[in-house]
């Protein structure tokens, strides 16, 4: 996660305030509006369902999803898109997505 944020802070720093904001808010247990968290559906993983998730701000997009590990409830970063103009997810971001989270799924 700190990797996508410094990426952000270098490529769009006008968003890093916000997506820190609303990453710490989900962090001690929030309700989030869909302008800052939204489900971008539920797809399946090796034979589980998991729920995938958009963070946003302005026009970035964190896509991953949430997960407990280690007894923790993580949310897992698997994609970022830095010039989100639509309010839709792009079909192949969310593609990507879902493919990297194999990993803590399997």
């Amino acid at each position: 996660m700190k990797a996508a944020y410094d990426l952000i802070k270098r490529k769009k720093p006008q968003c890093s305030g916000t997506l820190k904001v609303t990453f710490s808010r989900w962090l001690d247990g929030f309700n989030l509006t869909p302008n800052q968290f939204k489900a971008e559906g539920t797809h399946k993983i090796g034979g589980k369902s998991v729920s995938l998730y958009a963070m946003k701000a302005k026009e970035v997009r964190f896509y991953g999803a949430e997960l407990v590990i280690g007894g923790v409830l993580s949310f897992v970063l698997t994609e970022v898109e830095l010039n989100k103009q639509k309010n839709k997810a792009d079909p192949q971001k969310l593609k990507n997505a879902v493919k990297r989270l194999f990993p803590f799924i399997a």
